[in-house]
């Protein structure tokens, strides 16, 4: 057997080399939404928190979740920093929250079931601060999946009644061109 010896300098080196390489490549991998604003950790918290609050024939499709944490990117792209970091802190809150309520993991890795809980949990507590994390991304969940023409049949909405085409403003067309759909 052949022993290959590498200096000190050499695996430095290489060690260094390798973990640029990959911090410059990490946007591209495990992330399967493009996004101006969301990162993978909190994509990976809503998508299990929009699993858990639509019903089953819209949480399982794949594509219409990823058109409602696009929606949702592009809602909180725009808007100002303060909110952005407000935000942020919702869902870290929401992320790190089911260790108070008595669960041994994070939201991320919750059950179905057990995000389910969590969220009526974290929406009835008694703490202004995690009931207003919980209550924010669901309202903004909601108000995301309801205007989406894709529930409008479950709810038994014909659309708005005019009929006109939808419109694109000057933030959404530049969003778009920014993410490349």
């Amino acid at each position: 057997m052949k022993k290959i010896k590498i200096s000190r300098k050499s695996f430095l080196w290489g060690t260094l080399g390798t973990g640029t390489f990959l911090y410059f490549l990490s946007p591209f991998l495990g992330k399967n939404v493009k996004t101006l604003y969301f990162s993978k950790f909190q994509l990976n918290v809503l998508v299990l928190f929009l699993s858990s609050l639509l019903s089953n024939n819209f949480s399982k499709d794949e594509a219409y979740l990823n058109k409602l944490l696009q929606r949702m990117d592009e809602e909180l792209f725009f808007v100002n920093e303060g909110i952005q970091g407000e935000f942020d802190a919702a869902i870290l809150l929401v992320e790190f929250c089911p260790w108070i309520f008595g669960y041994w993991s994070s939201f991320s890795k919750l059950s179905l079931e057990d995000a389910r809980s969590c969220i009526q949990d974290g929406i009835n507590s008694q703490n202004h601060s995690i009931r207003s994390a919980f209550s924010s991304i669901r309202m903004l969940s909601y108000m995301i999946h309801y205007g989406q023409k894709e529930s409008w049949n479950a709810i038994h909405y014909d659309g708005p009644f005019a009929g006109f085409s939808e419109k694109f403003s000057e933030s959404r067309a530049y969003y778009k061109k920014q993410v490349g759909i």
